[in-house]
């Protein structure tokens, strides 16, 4: 595993990052404007080195992004996007010409970690670092299917927080500390699907579909108070909402057997298991209709006509939008907004979190000795000018606090001014560094508590290295 060294920008990228919350953002405005071309250069480099290439990214946006810089840099057609966005029948067609050799690389989001055979993979490339170790490996274990063959896969991080999390990701992989597999019991919202299944076809008793619902190992310790509110739910009870998903689905007569409703039948059968509806728009080519995939509904309401995006290595030029569609012409070639999707933001896990703090913690008392590049570089599957790029960031990051590095059992707190008001209101950093999914409910119960103490909202922000609170007056 080898991870690239940074480019001067991401060096400067890191520098406003790094102890300085007062210029966030003009640091976003510098990562969306910047063209990482180092990156891009040691993208193409791979895709010509080798016969297929399947690069990796964590966002649809990025991976748009990369597959039309990869192909500007290449002055033609070498790269193609695949990820949830696109169509079923655009993602397949990219597929076949990948398997045939049609096409030397497809840069993807997690829609191509497993499940799909898409041929002979000779080189894999993570642009990002996955948010779990599970999903590293599983994107790593796309090359090298064959007799004698080793998997490889090289990690290029766009920024330095990244690079930290490039290094910290490639040990555990080498090392195989995949995340524990940890079974979910009692999810009522399978339980809904479940209970429309069992009466779809024919009306069953509340008592029996308890009992034998119980019989499952997932649904054994169920309480019959959340079975009834699964009952009631599916029954209309809470249909005067405005959620459509609310409306009645089920029929319970007074001698208490349900049955699915008519229409119950083919919502099964199109439906994608718990996948939720994120309410995104449908694209539409303008002149034959074909969908062409999904946009973000908050993405086309900041559109107008006119506008132009890229999707699938073509421009879109916006001609109409409907309550729910997209239509639109292909607009050639130029400068346009690369489309976002909300509803796809993860965290990272617990694990891969305590692996990274681990990390910063065994880095904070070796920064000055002479032999910790060496040893950053040979653990943490470094090449050499990687390790020397990271332990220049690190070494920023001490000086611009005056603190010890956060870690595992040192959590920094940073007061700074408002970007915005910054002689009106102040803000109080939290480099936690646990995770996404920890540091979410974290920032809810910390704001709650400060709004409960201070009889106002307490506005915050959440990220997987730290939570940014408004600090009151």
């Amino acid at each position: 595993y080898d991870v690239k060294a940074v480019t001067p920008d991401a060096q400067k990228l890191g520098e406003i990052c790094v102890g300085c919350t007062t210029k966030v953002r003009e640091a976003v405005r510098m990562l969306e404007s910047m063209d990482n071309a180092d990156q891009i250069l040691g993208i193409c480099g791979e895709i010509d080195r080798h016969r297929t290439t399947l690069c990796f990214a964590n966002s649809r946006r990025l991976v748009e992004r990369l597959t039309r810089s990869i192909n500007e840099s290449a002055g033609r057609d070498v790269a193609y996007s695949h990820h949830g966005a696109l169509a079923r029948e655009i993602r397949a067609a990219v597929e076949a010409r990948f398997k045939r050799g049609e096409l030397a690389a497809i840069v993807a989001t997690s829609s191509l970690e497993l499940g799909i055979d898409i041929g002979s993979v000779e080189a894999v490339v993570l642009v990002q670092p996955p948010y779990s170790v599970t999903s590293a490996v599983q994107r790593i274990g796309r090359a090298g299917h064959g007799v004698g063959r080793t998997s490889c896969g090289r990690f290029l991080p766009l920024h330095p927080p990244a690079l930290v999390h490039a290094a910290a990701t490639a040990r555990a992989v080498a090392e195989g500390a995949i995340e524990p597999v940890i079974p979910r019991p009692g999810g009522l919202d399978v339980l809904a699907q479940v209970i429309l299944a069992m009466t779809v076809d024919d009306a069953r008793s509340l008592d029996e579909l308890f009992t034998e619902v119980r019989c499952c190992a997932a649904y054994h310790d169920l309480e019959r108070r959340d079975f009834e509110r699964v009952v009631a739910m599916l029954a209309g009870r809470w249909a005067g909402t405005r959620l459509r998903e609310l409306q009645p689905r089920l029929a319970v007569d007074a001698d208490g057997r349900a049955r699915a409703r008519p229409h119950v039948r083919g919502l099964l059968l199109l439906s994608g298991g718990v996948i939720p509806d994120r309410g995104y728009f449908t694209l539409r080519a303008a002149d034959t209709k074909a969908a062409v995939g999904q946009l973000d509904e908050e993405f086309v309401w900041e559109r107008s006509l006119g506008d132009a995006f890229p999707l699938g290595n073509q421009i879109w030029r916006i001609t109409r939008i409907t309550a729910n569609e997209v239509e639109a012409v292909p607009g050639g070639r130029g400068h346009s907004l690369v489309p976002f999707w909300r509803a796809e933001e993860q965290g990272r896990t617990w694990s891969l979190a305590e692996r990274i703090g681990g990390l910063l913690e065994a880095a904070d008392g070796q920064l000055d000795d002479p032999d910790f590049p060496g040893e950053l570089a040979s653990h943490y599957h470094l090449t050499p000018a990687a390790a020397g790029a990271l332990l220049a960031y690190l070494r920023r990051q001490r000086e611009a606090t005056g603190a010890p590095l956060p870690h595992r059992h040192h959590l920094l707190a940073e007061s700074c001014p408002d970007p915005v008001h910054p002689d009106r209101r102040r803000q109080l950093l939290l480099h936690t560094g646990w995770g996404g999914r920890v540091n979410r409910p974290f920032a809810l119960a910390v704001a709650t508590a400060c709004a409960a103490h201070l009889g106002r909202a307490v506005p915050y922000f959440v990220s997987d290295d730290c939570v940014l609170l408004e600090a009151p007056p």
